[in-house]
């Protein structure tokens, strides 16, 4: 969906607050009218009938276009993100990427044009540090995402368990990579993802049981490769997917039988490129 009609949708929401009439104070629960003070929930200074979300002190604002590539390193980063909007589109790339557990100030965000990369490894020098002091557990304050115009990259998250916060992303415009999240067991969360645009890889989650979550997946426009999931043991969840543009590569998922991997292949109508089917279970 084009962020610009989000935003607009966004924007008028947050209009028909409407403007506090002039001497019409809001009354506070209790109140009698008069001179009693305006309700103010969230204590950001910004009383209900004027603040788009009275329930959220970093919100007060209507909706931003933000333009150019974002990059969120610290809590502090991520607190800061809405800087009051309600409604944040990011017109270039979104990158979660160092010592931060708590994703929900990123509540604003509606949809990024280009690619979102969510993970706890920096790489220096051509090595890879994990910080698993404050390693995400969840992906909590993406609720509001619809949309990545680019491609999305969850890797090497330790300590994720969960995806159920990413509930209303339909689509993603570029890869969809979901790789060595050491606690992720399931993809419920990912519902409503209709469409992949690139390719898709699952690859290295050493504890995921199946793909219950992609149920709703009907087209990856790229290669599809199912790879090294060790307890990996049902691909069902795939059997509603039409359409894959290049290759299809179900390997090394030790967990999961070859007769269920080539079920998976003969339900897809359409495959562009080659078939590999090597190294799974008996």
């Amino acid at each position: 969906m084009n962020p610009t009609i989000l935003l607009i949708v966004a924007l008028t929401a947050c209009a028909g607050e409407g403007s506090k009439p002039e001497g019409n104070d809001t009354v506070a629960p209790g109140g009698t009218g008069g001179d009693t003070a305006p309700v103010d929930a969230d204590g950001d200074g910004y009383p209900a009938n004027e603040d788009c979300d009275d329930n959220a002190p970093w919100m007060w604002a209507g909706a931003e276009i933000r333009v150019g590539d974002v990059r969120l390193v610290t809590q502090d980063d991520v607190a800061a993100f809405c800087a009051g909007s309600c409604a944040v589109a990011v017109e270039g790339d979104l990158t979660l990427r160092g010592s931060m557990s708590d994703l929900s100030a990123l509540s604003c965000l509606v949809s990024i044009r280009g690619s979102l990369l969510i993970s706890q490894s920096d790489t220096v020098g051509g090595d890879v540090q994990i910080d698993d002091g404050r390693a995400l557990t969840s992906l909590s304050g993406l609720n509001a995402l619809t949309s990545v115009g680019g491609s999305l990259y969850i890797d090497t998250n330790r300590r994720l368990t969960t995806l159920a916060d990413l509930s209303s992303l339909s689509s993603v415009g570029g890869d969809l990579e979901i790789a060595e999240n050491d606690s992720l067991t399931t993809l419920t969360g990912l519902d409503a993802l209709a469409s992949v645009g690139g390719g898709m890889d699952i690859d290295e989650n050493n504890v995921l049981t199946g793909l219950t979550g992609l149920d709703a997946l009907r087209f990856i426009g790229g290669d599809l490769t199912i790879d090294y999931d060790l307890e990996l043991s049902s691909v069902d969840a795939l059997f509603g997917l039409q359409r894959v543009g290049n290759d299809v590569e179900v390997a090394h998922n030790h967990a999961l039988s070859t007769a269920d991997a080539k079920a998976l292949v003969s339900v897809i109508d359409h495959i562009g490129g080659t078939v590999l089917i090597t190294g799974d279970g008996s």
